[in-house]
């Protein structure tokens, strides 16, 4: 019973909203139908009925609506009339060396002939390609005969046999293939000893901002090219430079030696002629006598300096002298550096002096040496360990 005053007093309190609120709902009611009327007229004028109406709120009544009647219209103003191409897919190299630019240090390429890559040529490869990076031979193959013999390194055959063009070939496959894979390229012939172990250890010391066009060999001092059998060294920035004048050299090659067809190209395509140092390393070769026998003429040629620094020894016909000449000099590098552990003096931290093999006996037998170099246990100290030394190096033979 208290309930109902209370209402009634709120109701008289709200008497304005109640009757607003009232009059809201009552004008709505009366007046949507009305607006809605007047929004669906067509272009000409002409109204819906309210039959069209009612079908259109119905859920399972037809969709032909206005909106259906309407068909679009595309428009191409500012628009291309063809579809731009879908981007490519970016294709990264298979190896990061090969994307971020990292080279190799030294390839070797060998001039050779079918029938002696499989002497000469294995002889050579069995005692430089675990010292280099890669070692590549090229031969002319006029047929189609297979060879017996498979290198690591691969062999590359040529069909035109044309003397003048071979270096050419050579040249034109390690441009195609291996022009920004390594930083020096070594080219040689296949009757040529090569010490490899020092020539790369020369070419790390060598920067690779500079152009490298080094070997020696010349015929006389009034040339400028230098010969392919002591080999030739060039740099990357060369190899690009001759890539760029092959043509010329092609149509320029009129001589039978592979000396004056590479020098002439590249002295053309380089403007710089060959040169026999390079930023304090010197490529030095010695040219052994035809009748060259090892066991005979190896005393004398352990006396002679140019021998021993020689980088490259040349002509080399039959590949047990390439094994002889590589066994011999193996010992040598043995000898200098047990020798050179002898004479390092823990004092001044620096190595005194490095003989070669052939200054062993002169060093043992100076009575002055030991005044000389302060070292008067020396003779009591390498006697056994000499003749241990000396008795090695003949094993060899």
């Amino acid at each position: 019973m208290k309930t109902f005053p209370f209402i009634s007093t709120l109701c008289r309190q709200n008497k304005y909203f109640l009757i607003g609120l009232c009059l809201g709902f009552f004008f709505s009611f009366i007046l949507s139908p009305i607006f809605e009327n007047g929004c669906l007229v067509n272009e000409n004028g002409e109204g819906y009925t309210n039959d069209h109406l009612s079908r259109s709120r119905s859920l399972s009544s037809d969709s032909n609506l206005l909106g259906d009647e309407y068909e679009p219209r595309i428009n191409f103003a500012g628009k291309p009339n063809k579809a731009r191409k879908t981007p490519a897919l970016l294709n990264r190299p298979r190896y990061y060396s090969t994307e971020l630019g990292i080279r190799e240090k030294l390839f070797v390429g060998v001039l050779s002939s079918q029938y002696d890559v499989s002497t000469r040529g294995a002889a050579l490869n069995k005692t430089i390609a675990h010292l280099v990076d890669k070692v590549m031979f090229f031969i002319d193959a006029p047929g189609h005969q297979k060879l017996n013999i498979s290198m690591p390194g691969g062999i590359v055959g040529f069909t035109d046999t044309r003397r003048t063009l071979k270096v050419f070939h050579m040249l034109k496959y390690i441009t195609d293939n291996f022009l920004d894979e390594f930083d020096f390229y070594f080219l040689v012939k296949d009757a040529t000893y090569i010490k490899a172990r020092e020539l790369y250890e020369m070419v790390q010391g060598i920067s690779v901002s500079e152009d490298v066009h080094a070997g020696s060999g010349r015929r006389d001092e009034h040339t400028s090219f230098c010969s392919l059998d002591a080999g030739l060294l060039l740099s990357s920035s060369v190899m690009h430079k001759v890539m760029l004048s092959l043509d010329w050299c092609v149509k320029n090659a009129f001589s039978d030696s592979y000396d004056d067809n590479l020098g002439r190209c590249i002295l053309h395509a380089t403007d710089m002629s060959c040169q026999e140092s390079v930023q304090g390393y010197a490529l030095t070769s010695y040219s052994l006598d035809r009748s060259f026998n090892m066991e005979e003429d190896i005393e004398r040629l352990t006396k002679d300096y140019k021998f021993h620094s020689a980088l490259t020894l040349y002509p080399v016909q039959e590949p047990n002298v390439l094994f002889q000449l590589h066994a011999y000099f193996c010992k040598v590098s043995g000898v200098n550096n047990v020798v050179a552990r002898m004479f390092y003096s823990k004092d001044t931290n620096d190595k005194l002096w490095i003989p070669h093999l052939h200054r062993l006996q002169d060093v043992y037998h100076d009575k002055n040496y030991n005044t000389r170099y302060n070292e008067e246990p020396l003779k009591r100290k390498t006697s056994s360990q000499y003749n241990k030394l000396q008795r090695n190096c003949r094993q060899f033979r």
